[in-house]
């Protein structure tokens, strides 16, 4: 599945930098990440080709699009916290879990070469975030309580996702399909959501307090 909304995020959080006029190192790994997520959309497309698809995509405009709100800085804040705290962090975590479980096939290396990428992005969050709680001044820095308020809504919002389908699960149950699904990539769906669990108790409280803010964000 191509996640045509890591590259739109991605090129919407790098024209809020240069809206809040960040630093130039900033706007320019902001750049990277999203030929990094072109990179990894061309990944996926080869891999469905593999799989007898035409290779051929196409989405309304409407959904490649995101609105600017009418405050950067807020609407840039929220941005670094929920895709680069939350999660870009839950998906390295998803990618090591699913690399881990696999057995040796294309699409695994597939996965692998995502992830290298994404064990950077993962990390960007907490490193800006940390520079932000210091002496820089290009983005005004609202407080730790702030940020662990955007941090606990994002999580309990990809606490309600559907993680895994219920027909991919019903599938994994029978044993023949669940051989046939992890040669394709797709890997048992009880550890990967759990995975997906774990990220988001474990991971994301642990990407905040690198960033110095050792906080509960679970009720």
């Amino acid at each position: 599945q191509v996640d045509r909304e890591a590259t739109a995020g991605q090129a919407h959080f790098h024209g809020l930098l240069v809206d809040v006029n960040a630093p130039m190192d900033l706007q320019e790994f902001a750049l990277s990440m999203v030929v990094d997520e072109q990179h990894h959309t061309a990944l996926a497309i080869d891999a469905a080709r593999a799989l007898g698809a035409s290779g051929e995509l196409s989405f309304d405009l409407c959904e490649l699009q995101v609105r600017r709100q009418a405050e950067p800085a807020e609407e840039l804040l929220d941005l670094l916290v929920g895709m680069f705290v939350v999660s870009e962090v839950v998906a390295l975590d998803l990618l090591v879990h699913t690399t881990k479980v696999l057995p040796d096939s294309t699409f695994r290396d597939v996965l692998r070469k995502i992830a290298k990428d994404e064990v950077l992005h993962a990390r960007f969050g907490h490193l800006v975030l940390s520079t932000l709680r210091g002496d820089e001044r290009w983005l005004p820095y609202p407080g730790d309580d702030a940020v662990v308020a955007l941090a606990k809504a994002h999580t309990a919002r990809m606490r309600t996702r559907a993680v895994v389908s219920e027909s991919e699960s019903e599938l994994s149950d029978d044993g023949d399909f669940r051989v046939e699904l992890e040669a394709l990539g797709v890997p048992p769906p009880h550890g990967f959501r759990a995975a997906y669990v774990r990220g988001l108790d474990e991971s994301v409280p642990a990407a905040l307090a690198a960033a110095g803010i050792d906080r509960r964000i679970a009720e």
